[in-house]
């Protein structure tokens, strides 16, 4: 299932300096168009990983989350008894002039002065404890995983945005795209990266789309005040695509119509290409995303979860869920639109690929076109 998106990765030859245009793409064919031999030659340089060694990673990533879960657990509630002048460990102290008295932590107590009760979601979404354990959380500066030769100087991460008016700016252009004469763009002083923590900071930001490629695992986008942009797609290509969005401000995505009244397909999209790649909110920020046909998709992801939010963000409604995007053609071939396969329902070839789609569904089973994510005190 590689064609659903409407973006490819693929600089157009006219204009070096485009976002790249919206069309669908498959995979074997998403690398700059004067490469053509580019995917066989990637295939040929890269190892991949026998079964048995993706078996014994899945173990170890699992065994680190648990740790992490079991540890956090206890020193979350080691501080918060701590705070109240509870003794975690329940031990006694004596009063003066009186016997030894034993302390009994009070933990039911001192837990709803702490926690915000998070509100009821219609369909039973409840929020995360944790992110996954993800790693390549830098962007692939170093060109590993890059389609047409490895390499710093033929890297190809970017991050990219437009403004209304339609122009392109690389904030951070990889190798391949200073080659081709891609200058880097400061950016106004409403959007602004953070290199040394790949970090992207939007203070009251209006612009079109943000776009991202090979920029990591560790990516994150950062809100202050109210900000709005038409689009945030990231592409993983094998390697990492997640993006974190925190802060406590508000980002809307995709609310404006265009000249026919309709809107983006997807507001957010990941086409993760087989990659460990999600979608993670957390902070006091407000996230709300509209899309003709999806308001939130991540398409190939290897995570069998993909779409986390933590305490005190909720999500309004919906429910998360994975399955597979398919596409519907007519006898001719031509593409009639799209509907969503959830997982009780994937063919064996589906369930066997090893990737993953997710969306935010109702509670009829529709993807949701307009979904919100607000901290539970707003």
């Amino acid at each position: 299932m590689r064609t659903i998106g409407e973006k490819s990765r693929t600089t157009p030859v006219e204009s070096e300096y485009s976002i790249p245009s919206e069309f669908e793409l498959p995979i074997e064919e998403h690398f700059p168009l004067e490469h053509p031999a580019a995917y066989d030659e990637f295939n040929e340089r890269v190892k991949y990983p026998t079964e048995a060694e993706e078996e014994a990673a899945k173990k170890q990533r699992r065994r680190r989350m648990l740790r992490y879960l079991l540890m956090s657990s206890v020193a979350s509630v080691s501080v918060l008894l701590a705070a109240f002048g509870q003794d975690p460990l329940g031990s006694s102290k004596t009063t003066p002039g009186g016997p030894t008295t034993p302390v009994t932590p009070t933990i039911p107590t001192i837990l709803p002065t702490i926690i915000p009760i998070i509100p009821d979601n219609p369909e039973g979404d409840s929020a995360d404890i944790a992110f996954p354990a993800l790693g390549n959380t830098d962007p692939d500066y170093a060109g590993d995983y890059a389609w047409v030769e490895k390499g710093t100087e033929t890297s190809e991460e970017y991050l990219i945005y437009t403004d209304r008016a339609g122009n392109s700016h690389f904030l951070w252009p990889g190798g391949y795209y200073r080659s081709a004469g891609v200058p880097q763009d400061s950016g106004d002083a409403t959007i602004q990266w953070d290199k040394e923590n790949n970090v992207l900071k939007l203070n009251n930001f209006v612009g079109g789309t943000i776009e991202t490629n090979l920029m990591g695992n560790g990516f994150t986008i950062e809100v202050e005040g109210d900000c709005e942009v038409d689009q945030i797609v990231s592409w993983g290509a094998m390697y990492a695509g997640s993006v974190t969005i925190k802060g406590s401000g508000r980002l809307t995505v995709n609310r404006k119509l265009d000249d026919s009244g309709t809107r983006r397909p997807y507001g957010i999209l990941f086409q993760a290409e087989d990659s460990e790649s999600a979608l993670m909110i957390e902070g006091d920020v407000t996230v709300e995303v509209w899309g003709e046909t999806a308001a939130v998709l991540v398409v190939d992801t290897q995570l069998k979860k993909a779409i986390y939010y933590l305490p005190p963000v909720y999500l309004e409604e919906g429910l998360r869920t994975s399955g597979k995007m398919r596409r519907q053609t007519a006898e001719d071939g031509s593409f009639l639109g799209v509907v969503w396969a959830p997982e009780d329902e994937l063919t064996d070839e589906e369930k066997e690929s090893g990737v993953y789609d997710h969306t935010i569904l109702d509670s009829d089973g529709n993807m949701m076109t307009h979904v919100v994510f607000r901290p539970s005190d707003t």
